[in-house]
């Protein structure tokens, strides 16, 4: 800053008073721009850079959300839930008794599907039950099989479930109930399919 002051004053005086202040904004005006552009600089890697399309076009890279963690004693329980649930005697919990989130137990009010058991969506018992749990995107997922018996029962013997089960003031309750592995089968669709 120094070494430009000898400039700015010769500058005055060679082209006269009123250019010599102009020429002074000006200076200080692009001072301010690199010293506020130095302030702003930030290190860009390519993993934080978009990447581009055929088109030319930047697309901003998806920024993967952090997994929920969850413990052992979190997935047993969930698992626990779910077993209340889909029980593993071919029945499903009593009305009133489940646990479900309110949005769960305001859903199957009204079941999707009539003529059938509004939470297991089937007809017939089932004999035998396996329960898995994992976390999940929205909760824990606990992988259902049921094994179904008698002579309601269809072809296949048997039926695979999704249940996500979230933690709500300390209770693990379901939030919905969905078919393994097929899409649209949320409890919450407008017409749910038979698992």
């Amino acid at each position: 800053m120094l070494a430009i002051l000898p400039t700015l004053n010769s500058l005055r005086l060679s082209v006269g008073w009123a250019s010599g202040r102009m020429a002074l904004v000006a200076l200080a005006l692009a001072l301010a721009l690199v010293v506020g552009a130095c302030g702003r600089a930030t290190l860009t890697t390519a993993a934080d850079s978009p990447s581009t399309t055929a088109t030319g076009t930047a697309q901003a890279s998806p920024t993967p959300s952090p997994s929920p963690s969850y413990s052992p004693a979190d997935l047993a329980a969930a698992q626990q839930t779910a077993t209340m649930t889909l029980k593993p005697d071919g029945d499903t919990c009593a009305s009133g008794s489940c646990p479900f989130t309110s949005e769960m137990t305001t859903r199957l009010a009204n079941p999707p599907i009539q003529g059938v058991n509004p939470i297991c969506r089937c007809q017939a018992p089932w004999s035998n039950a396996t329960y898995d749990a994992e976390p999940g995107a929205n909760g824990i997922v606990v992988h259902v099989v049921l094994v179904a018996n008698g002579p309601a029962a269809a072809s296949s013997s048997q039926a695979h479930f999704d249940l996500t089960v979230v933690s709500q003031s300390g209770q693990w309750l379901v939030s919905d109930i969905s078919c393994t592995g097929v899409p649209n089968s949320s409890i919450f669709d407008p017409n749910p399919p038979l698992c």
